[in-house]
């Protein structure tokens, strides 16, 4: 017999309708990371001191309908696959590389929509993330695109690229870390970042106040996505924690 469904609001489209299993970061992610350890996606949550198996990845049976997020969103999910996974990058210095897979603003749209899904989710991984008033403004945003009633873009982001020589593939590529709230310093523009499968960081912002003239100046390359090369990761203190995490995973199987 099949899961009979619940009928609920869905917080897209804000219709009465059955309610799926959304995932919150899409299925293509949760496949992507299977190809590195089969049993055990390693899906990172910034609130815990330990790793939840999440086999089928997250998911939330209480925000979407199929249609918002099947015919919706998933085309916009797709766009952030093949950026993610595309090899159409292209060195601009030492330190950056463009990636033409898919235009900046459709990549954002995809990052803002995951964002936001993580923020209505009333799942435990999710109990303390929250984009707050941005919720609404960024569930209009979104919708504005779906309905071709465009509104002000407001959301401007970062992408960065973890590179290492001293890590093996799987550390570099084969994890995801959910959304965190942060403010940059200097400035204390307040944004939230994020974690995609190889190795690439978002840092989105949510403020009224503009990025860093430094951020902003390397974001200006025209359609497509300017990608900032963080190197040295092994010795960041995102890594000290992932490290930890993993090992703690490890000890758990």
């Amino acid at each position: 017999m099949s899961k009979s469904l619940q009928i609920n609001i869905c917080k897209l489209c804000q219709c009465e309708r059955p309610l799926i299993e959304a995932h919150l970061f899409p299925k293509w992610c949760v496949r992507h990371l299977r190809s590195f350890e089969s049993d055990n996606p390693k899906i990172f949550l910034h609130t815990l001191n330990e790793s939840k198996k999440r086999p089928d990845g997250l998911y939330d049976n209480g925000i979407l309908c199929e249609n918002c997020d099947n015919k919706l969103l998933g085309p916009i999910d797709n766009a952030g696959r093949y950026f993610c996974l595309s090899e159409k990058l292209e060195k601009l210095s030492d330190k950056s590389l463009l990636n033409s897979a898919v235009p900046k603003k459709t990549f954002g749209l995809f990052v803002l929509s995951v964002i936001w899904r993580f923020s209505i989710s009333q799942l435990p991984e999710c109990k303390t993330f929250s984009i707050g008033a941005y919720e609404q403004r960024t569930r209009d945003y979104l919708w504005s695109y779906f309905t071709n009633q465009p509104v002000a873009d407001d959301y401007d982001f970062l992408v960065t690229k973890i590179e290492s020589t001293l890590l093996p593939n799987n550390v570099l590529n084969g994890w995801v870390k959910t959304p965190e709230c942060r403010r940059l310093i200097p400035g204390g523009v307040n944004v939230v970042t994020l974690f995609f499968p190889n190795g690439y960081q978002v840092i989105m912002k949510f403020d009224q106040r503009n990025f860093p003239p430094s951020i902003s100046e390397f974001n200006s390359h025209g359609v497509y996505c300017c990608v900032w090369m963080q190197a040295n990761f092994e010795s960041s203190p995102v890594f000290k924690d992932l490290s930890g995490r993993v090992n703690q995973v490890k000890r758990n199987i």
